[in-house]
């Protein structure tokens, strides 16, 4: 996917894949326009090499007709040349520039294996894992229960390493967790003594300490409540909230950290049919509000 404006796509898409076929075109115009020349100055007669090759057909002077032709070999292939020359200066990069630019994914999962060992045993749980997923995407990872679903997330999370393998962001090794990529828990892990405005503030200090001012980081903090629902309860604790509305504050959290990548763990696979299917609904709307890149382990079919 290429995040270019237009006049950006045009000189760094367009031109550079362009520039190979314009030069060899130009190559060939060249050619034949230094053949025509010299047929036309056979024709004409007067000047020119090949007013040269006229005249010493005419005469029957077979060597001079040969050096003639040796000229307009030379000449021929110095022009050439000259334009590969050119071609190969102006189009130099250009594939990495594109590779760069469109084949690169945003979220890549490389040959990724994770076995677990104990004593002598061992467990395999993932194998040659291979996933490629472009911004703004939402993935949903489905299978059985003790599949390695949860497993593979925490590997793009950085909360786990894998065995082989690895997880490219933005064609960057993710071996550690960060504030890049944002995990939602089945369990809603918010800290119990910290009221809901202050559960999503702690990351929201973290992640802005040094580049958003105390005032700024207040509001993007409400903005956020705002984004799921929960401004109304801000000064409540988790234990006076539902569970449905403990998952909402920790979308919340996740989403204040502004990820490149949001992982949700089966956030919503506690709560009940009603309250799983609207919070499944609401978190499909801010995906589409915010146009971030999500990824998530449970099965969205209904």
């Amino acid at each position: 996917m290429v995040q270019l404006n237009p006049i950006e796509f045009f000189w760094k898409i367009m031109i550079p894949s362009a520039a190979p076929y314009i030069f060899t075109g130009l190559r060939i115009g060249i050619g034949l326009s230094w053949l025509a020349i010299v047929a036309a100055e056979m024709l004409i007669g007067g000047v020119g090499i090949g007013f040269f090759i006229w005249d010493a057909w005419n005469s029957s002077h077979i060597s001079e007709i040969i050096l003639a032709l040796f000229y307009v070999g030379i000449i021929g292939f110095v022009l050439d040349r000259v334009i590969a020359g050119l071609a190969k200066v102006v189009t130099r990069g250009t594939r990495a520039e594109l590779k760069g630019y469109v084949m690169q994914p945003y979220l890549k999962l490389d040959h990724v294996d994770k076995t677990f060992s104990r004593g002598n045993a061992t467990t395999e749980v993932l194998k040659d894992i291979n996933l490629t997923i472009e911004r703004g995407e939402y993935v949903s990872i489905i299978g059985h229960s003790g599949c390695g679903k949860s497993t593979l997330l925490n590997i793009v999370a950085g909360l786990t390493n894998a065995t082989m393998g690895c997880v490219l962001l933005e064609n960057r090794e993710v071996n550690s967790p960060g504030p890049d990529r944002a995990v939602v828990f089945q369990n809603h892990s918010l800290l119990p003594w910290l009221t809901v405005y202050e559960n999503v503030r702690l990351g929201v200090d973290k992640v802005f300490a040094s580049s958003k001012s105390r005032s700024e980081r207040d509001a993007w903090t409400m903005h956020n409540l705002n984004l799921v629902q929960m401004a109304h309860a801000k000064d409540k604790r988790p234990a006076e909230i539902s569970g449905g509305m403990k998952q909402r504050v920790g979308i919340a959290r996740a989403l204040a950290m502004e990820p490149k990548v949001l992982l949700l763990d089966e956030p919503f696979g506690a709560l009940d049919a009603l309250t799983r299917a609207h919070l499944q609904d609401s978190v499909m709307a801010l995906h589409q509000k915010l146009g971030k890149h999500h990824s998530d382990d449970h099965a969205r079919c209904r």
